[in-house]
Parts: structure tokens; sequence; C-alpha cells
């Protein structure tokens, strides 16, 4: 999702399109829908899982930004970078990483599991995957339409 989500976040809206954000909140919507529909949530099932995925979702994103912009800046200061410098941003990419495992379901699964199960958890896990899989696909497909005209 995350990578769909900034593909189709870093296009330039189009005449007739629409922008950033609502590109973004209504792909949010759609992966919402989807997950709710493939692991059959019950109302009071929603209102305890959401809460605590999207706050997962939140936190890995955030992580995701830190680390992207991170990189960037060690790109941009690579040729004149100290042996030093270097193991700094090594030991920063490696606190990001871990923070990006831990912000994982490694981290909330036992919480998530409590509310839908074991076996729905292993669902949400391929339902993401699913999800992330077509809006690639989507978005392929849009592309290589608009190439076409």
């Amino acid at each position: 999702m995350l990578l769909v989500a900034q593909v189709t976040i870093a296009q330039p809206p189009r005449d007739g399109e629409p922008d950033r954000k609502e590109a973004r909140d209504r792909i949010e919507a759609m992966a919402v829908a989807y997950i709710t529909d493939e692991l059959s949530l019950t109302t009071q099932e929603a209102q305890k899982f959401w809460p605590i995925f999207n706050e997962m979702r939140k936190k890995r994103m955030e992580l995701d930004r830190s680390k992207r912009k991170l990189i960037k800046e060690m790109e941009s200061n690579f040729e004149a970078m100290t042996d030093a410098q270097a193991q700094d941003y090594v030991n920063r990419l490696k606190v990001i990483e871990t923070g990006i495992s831990r912000a994982g379901y490694e981290n909330r699964s036992e919480d998530i599991i409590a509310i839908i199960g074991a076996k729905r958890f292993l669902k949400l896990i391929k339902a993401e995957e699913d999800f992330r899989r077509k809006m690639i696909k989507e978005f392929r497909k849009r592309r290589d339409s608009g190439r076409k005209r």
C-alpha cells in the first residue's frame, strides 16, 4: 500500500484528476474497505482493530519517511563523506530499521490476534499484500493507457 500510495502521490495531478491528498485518501478508503471485507470484521471487531492497525501503519510510514530522508541526505553527502560520517549513517539506518521492524506485526500481533484470531491474522497479512499488488497492477494499467494516448 505504501509503495502504491507513494507512486500515486508522486504523480502531478492532471486536469480533472484528484490531487495528492484526495488520491491518498481514496486509496486509504479502498484499503480499509478491502481489508474489512477480506477479514469479515464485525462492527465491534472493527472498532478495536482499526485503531491498533492504523497506529502500527502510521509508525511504519513515519519511519519509512525518516529512512528515505536519511538516504537522500547520505546520497548528497556521499562524495565528501569520511569513514566516521559513513559509520554514523550506518548506525542511524540500523536504528531506523530496528524501529521499522518493531513497528510491524511482530510488536502488535498478539493485540490483533486477540481481536480477530490467528487465522484471520494470517488472512490480514495476505490481504495487505493482495491489495498492494492490486494497486500496483491498477497503477501500471493506468500509466500504460496514458502513454498510448
